[in-house]
């Protein structure tokens, strides 16, 4: 399933774990681009946020609220990443 980004790793706003635990990796560069588009998106929410009706911001709020939740879980991801193991591990 894809979400509005039309990224498979997200569901409904989730970060799909079940996947990264089944070996459904992403490398940084995806990762980190998908980073960039939901920031995007949060800045554009934003600044849309003065127009519309109330019952529109309400739905933009909750949305935006999504979104910063989503986003912050990509960046813990992408920052998992770059972080070198403590202890090295023998090829």
């Amino acid at each position: 399933m894809k979400s509005d980004l039309g990224h498979p790793i997200l569901f409904t706003g989730i970060i799909r774990h079940d996947l990264l635990k089944k070996g459904f990796y992403m490398s940084i560069r995806k990762i980190a681009k998908l980073l960039y588009k939901l920031q995007k998106e949060i800045e554009a929410l934003e600044e849309s946020l003065d127009r519309g009706s109330t019952s529109e911001k309400d739905k933009k709020i909750e949305r935006l609220k999504q979104l910063k939740v989503e986003r912050d879980k990509v960046k813990a991801i992408l920052d998992g990443m770059k972080k070198k193991p403590e202890i090295r591990i023998p090829r």
